[in-house]
């Protein structure tokens, strides 16, 4: 293990990852040419020809271009580390956020004091999509549908990813649930999708709505939502509903006989 430790330690000196490893090889560099360089002085008889600062500045310089490989090589790691980071998070069909992108922001941006709400929205009998058309045209579709609702969000306020296959889920900030429900009956209604080679369908969506109230878990939230696309797809798709408390059981309960 310490055989391991020292390698990994060695290693971290010629390529840094983090703050503190920049400093160590830093720190490295620098003593490692300071002592060659006294060595060099001494074993010449050209130590004594000047101050010591002297000395040390000039082994400093000298170790100036291995500083600055170093640089380079921590900056292209974080470019490269953010640049992975970024893509983890974001659905490679839609480039919208993923499940997970969306979990994340969404508690960190949620207000306990504000009024979020959390929006699940699912494409009505969009299998016909697929079995029709082509899941290349189903594809197309899906990025459609995900153009088209950004365009009725706020950029810099709500959150918007792909929940999971035809299914979306949105976060709306300081919204609330009677003007969201505006929103969502206008985009439920029904819109037409260029699928290509003069293709057009009309898309209906299933929405399901919850506030988002103090003490919540976006867990929570997002179950409540859940059971409002269910009561809205059982009353017959492509209108959008509010979860109400009374309806959990009801939504338990067909859950439980199905």
């Amino acid at each position: 293990m310490v055989v391991r430790f020292s390698i990994l330690t060695a290693l971290k000196v010629f390529a840094p990852r983090t703050a503190r490893q920049v400093v160590l090889a830093f720190a490295f560099w620098q003593v490692l040419f300071g002592i060659v360089y006294l060595l060099l002085l001494a074993v010449f008889g050209q130590l004594g020809r000047a101050p010591l600062a002297v000395h040390l500045t000039i082994s400093f310089l000298l170790c100036t271009p291995f500083l600055s490989i170093t640089m380079m090589l921590v900056r292209q790691h974080l470019q490269r580390s953010l640049k992975f980071k970024n893509l983890a998070g974001v659905d490679a069909l839609t480039g919208l956020r993923n499940r997970r992108a969306f979990v994340d922001q969404a508690n960190a941006r949620h207000d306990p004091d504000g009024r979020d709400l959390i929006i699940l929205l699912d494409i009505d009998h969009f299998k016909a999509v697929n079995d029709t058309y082509g899941h290349a045209k189903g594809d197309r579709c899906l990025r459609e549908v995900a153009r088209f609702l950004q365009g009725w969000l706020r950029p810099e306020e709500d959150i918007l990813c792909r929940y999971g296959g035809e299914e979306f889920a949105v976060m709306l900030q300081n919204t609330s649930a009677r003007f969201a429900m505006q929103i969502a009956r206008t985009v439920a209604a029904g819109h037409r999708f260029d699928l290509g080679d003069g293709r057009q369908i009309n898309v209906t969506f299933s929405m399901g709505l919850a506030e988002w109230n103090r003490g919540q878990t976006l867990e929570e939230v997002l179950k409540e939502a859940d059971v409002a696309l269910y009561c809205c797809k059982q009353d017959g798709r492509a209108q959008a509903q509010v979860f109400q408390p009374s309806t959990e059981d009801a939504f338990e309960l067909d859950k439980g006989a199905a």
